[in-house]
């Protein structure tokens, strides 16, 4: 989620290390209530940017104070999602909040994969009464206190919260009226399973239709609404996937192909219009034309050989230029064996002979992804490029 505004809020009182107190207790249960009850301000005061989220690393006195789950639910109704570290004690059975409460998430520790099998981190809070989901808390990388650039490795359930938490930000930066209730039911529903663990969290998995309304039938792949949303879905599942296409079209999904560009931005209309003149709507952003005026204009600008429209905005469209492995005209009658519905130099854009492209590429080592740059006269100016992930991606849930 790069675009998250990331705001620190100091919780616990100074104190001196040698104090048995301090070493004891990290932080009075008042001082927990103080700043549910800042957030709370800011919050209905409308000076809480939202939609948001707490991520909330901070271990707590053990004496019980009512106010504080009564404070996190109020955050939770005001449509603030809140992520809770578990806690380091071990336990397994939880009454305190917050990690009790049923509102909130909460986060126990799991170490890196020993023979392929996830482990509870020993110090980690278990159980479904203590922990919902795990993630990575063991050696995590994280900043130092000894200056702006020390970097210390920690272990804890404080580390593994903001796994989740950023996970809970990226649901909330493509849908953000999901309220803190929804967000912590997408979180659990798409954690996997792991024998003898619980739920280990995944990445946050949107389905095409929620990142972009207008992709609602498979039968659109190749409109500029599916384009958009299948290039929001590969942005969320590493950083630098900021271009994506579908390659095949199945019984309810899309076949993705995500892959990293060498230049994405914003390119006007009208300097599209000059490298093609059939290129000269915003709603022809798929079309052969428009298709064949990116290719050109990231070519002359020194951008990449082969270019795609991914979003369409006011004026412009969000283009994404890379090199392709290889470039070549294939003739339509060889693409037609491929795919029997690409059978005329006019339906290079259309899902048949994007598949039948992506078949040939495939079947004669080119790349793993492809499609028409250009229309020739019988031929097609197909580039072919290797795809970092190519996946199936459901459109509905």
């Amino acid at each position: 989620s790069p675009e998250a505004s990331v705001h620190s809020v100091k919780v616990c009182n100074t104190c001196w290390p040698s104090s048995e107190q301090c070493l004891r207790y990290r932080c009075s249960s008042y001082d927990i209530v103080e700043m549910l009850q800042l957030m709370l301000r800011h919050r209905r005061a409308g000076t809480l940017p939202m939609p948001a989220v707490v991520s909330y690393s901070i271990s707590s006195s053990s004496e019980r104070n009512d106010q504080i789950p009564r404070l996190m639910e109020t955050l939770v109704d005001l449509g603030v999602t809140v992520v809770v570290a578990a806690g380091n004690d071990g336990a397994t059975q939880c009454d305190t909040y917050p990690r009790a409460s049923e509102r909130v998430i909460s986060v126990g520790s799991i170490d890196e994969p020993s023979g392929g099998e996830d482990r509870i981190s020993e110090f980690s809070a278990r159980g479904d009464s203590c922990a919902d989901v795990y993630a990575p808390g063991r050696d995590i990388l994280s900043c130092g206190i000894g200056s702006d650039t020390e970097m210390v490795a920690l272990s804890g359930t404080s580390m593994a919260t903001p796994h989740v938490s950023a996970i809970a930000a990226q649901y909330l930066s493509h849908l953000p009226q999901l309220t803190g209730d929804e967000v912590r039911a997408r979180v659990m529903r798409d954690a996997a399973a792991s024998a003898g663990v619980g739920r280990v969290v995944q990445r946050a998995s949107l389905r095409l239709a929620e990142l972009h309304p207008g992709c609602a039938a498979l039968g659109s792949s190749r409109h500029a609404a599916c384009v958009a949303a299948m290039s929001r879905w590969c942005g969320l599942q590493a950083a630098g996937l900021r271009a994506g296409l579908s390659q095949e079209v199945g019984a309810d999904a899309f076949g993705v192909a995500c892959w990293t560009p060498l230049w994405r931005g914003d390119v006007a209309l009208g300097d599209l219009t000059a490298h093609h003149g059939g290129c000269d709507s915003l709603d022809r952003a798929q079309t052969g034309d428009c298709v064949a005026a990116i290719h050109r204009w990231c070519f002359h600008s020194g951008r990449g050989t082969t270019g795609l429209a991914q979003e369409v905005g006011v004026g412009v469209f969000g283009v994404a230029c890379w090199h392709a492995r290889t470039y070549e005209d294939v003739a339509v009658a060889t693409l037609a064996t491929y795919h029997g519905g690409c059978n005329s130099v006019h339906a290079s854009q259309t899902a048949g002979c994007v598949s039948a492209i992506h078949r040939w590429c495939f079947a004669t080592g080119r790349g793993t992804a492809g499609m028409a740059q250009e229309v020739g006269d019988g031929v097609f100016g197909v580039a072919c490029w290797h795809s970092d992930t190519y996946q199936e991606v459901k459109l509905v849930l």
